[in-house]
C-alpha cells in the first residue's frame, strides 16, 4: 500500500492528499501520514486520483 501524505487545514474537516488539489493546504495545516479516521476526504482530490492525475 502506498503511503501517503494527508493534509487538512487548521478549523477544516477536509483532508486531502493530491498535491495538484486547488484547495491542499499550504500553511496553517496538520498532516497525517495515514488515511484519516475522522472528517471527510476531499471529493477534487478523489476526481483528481480517480483519473490518474493525481500528484501524491
Amino acid at each position: 500500500m502506498e503511503k501517503l501524505n494527508y493534509r487538512r487545514q487548521y478549523k477544516s474537516d477536509t483532508w486531502h492528499w493530491c498535491k495538484n488539489c486547488p484547495d491542499w493546504p499550504k500553511e496553517d495545516y496538520t498532516i497525517r501520514h495515514y488515511r484519516p479516521t475522522t472528517g471527510q476526504l476531499c471529493e477534487e482530490c478523489r476526481n483528481l486520483d480517480e483519473a490518474g492525475s493525481c500528484e501524491k
